[in-house]
């Protein structure tokens, strides 16, 4: 459109119009109300009227240009559209709304904790454990670590073996003492403490005492895994075990103790290796065991110790073991 001639008031003053270059038709514009803009000056409106059709759902378009979509997209939609599926493929990938319903449940199975950050589980496999088995984490988030000691996980009632620990069994009537008394000592003493293989407690030997009065003498200390079958033919010391918590149960190891006279420390074999030679001083005790060492037997095996000590035919001799069962 152009402006035309236009045509003129009653006042004589031309009218504003539009002029259509087409029809050659000049139409006026009709002036609306008169208003005072911020200036100060006056201003007139402009009354237009519009007309807007809108087309119907089926023939809308969106126009799209190059750049516009990912390559590719639109290819995928179509695929996904055509993706109806079966009456039994509602919640399966065979239909759109079946993927749609795997998104949904995937993102609900993401659980949030109490800040909205996402919870999560750790997983670790076992050998020889079928499936997985979750790693447990601290309220910091720091994985805990259970700690196995007889084929159970340590806690208080099957404690690391420590001195604190082994007091605390104590306590729990786990923790006994036997000895020979006092023997009148003949040449050459020997005793054994040994756990036959029956036995389905794990064993802690924490303390090994022997006493001679008479002189300075060595004792050679052994590690068995049979007992020596001269020391067994002896004189059982086993009645004389005693329970270190007052009202205590019996030992229920099934343990051997024993002493006889007239025995010298056979030779070092498979089922009786030297674990140490002690000098027994004059008049006193020796602690066989050296301070935080102990002796482990663990269930459905047989070991233990004996003592072969070279005294003579005067004086008095003592043969003492202390141990945990648990």
């Amino acid at each position: 459109m152009g402006v035309g001639s236009a045509p003129l008031d009653d006042n004589g003053k031309p009218v504003l119009a539009l002029y259509n270059d087409t029809t050659g038709q000049v139409i006026p514009l009709h002036v609306g109300s008169i208003v005072t803009g911020a200036d100060g000056k006056s201003y007139a409106t402009l009354d237009v009227d519009v007309s807007v059709s809108v087309e119907t759902s089926a023939n809308q378009r969106v126009n799209a240009h190059a750049g516009d979509f990912v390559a590719g997209s639109v290819a995928d939609l179509a695929t996904l559209l055509t993706l109806a599926g079966a009456s039994g493929d509602a919640n399966t990938v065979n239909s759109l709304m079946g993927r749609l319903t795997k998104v949904r449940d995937l993102l609900a199975s993401f659980g949030l904790d109490s800040t909205d950050r996402q919870k999560t589980s750790i997983y670790g496999k076992g050998s020889g454990t079928a499936g997985d088995t979750s790693l447990l984490l601290d309220s910091s988030g720091r994985p805990q670590v259970v700690q196995i000691l007889g084929s159970s996980g340590l806690s208080d009632t099957n404690p690391e073996p420590n001195i604190s620990n082994i007091q605390q069994m104590i306590l729990n009537g786990k923790s006994y003492s036997c000895s020979t008394g006092l023997v009148t000592a003949a040449v050459n003493q020997a005793a054994s403490f040994f756990i036959p293989n029956t036995n389905s407690k794990n064993v802690i030997i924490w303390s090994v005492r022997v006493m001679y009065s008479n002189a300075s003498q060595i004792s050679d200390f052994r590690s068995l895994t049979a007992d020596d079958a001269t020391i067994a033919a002896g004189t059982s010391d086993a009645g004389n075990a005693i329970n270190l918590r007052g009202g205590g149960g019996a030992s229920s190891s099934s343990f051997a103790m024993h002493h006889v006279s007239g025995l010298a420390a056979p030779a070092a074999g498979a089922a009786t290796l030297p674990l140490d030679e002690v000098l027994n001083p004059v008049n006193s005790n020796a602690e066989l065991l050296s301070p935080g060492m102990f002796l482990y037997i663990p269930p459905a095996t047989a070991g233990g110790i004996a003592i072969y000590t070279g005294t003579t035919a005067a004086g008095k001799w003592a043969f003492t073991v202390r141990w945990t069962e648990f």
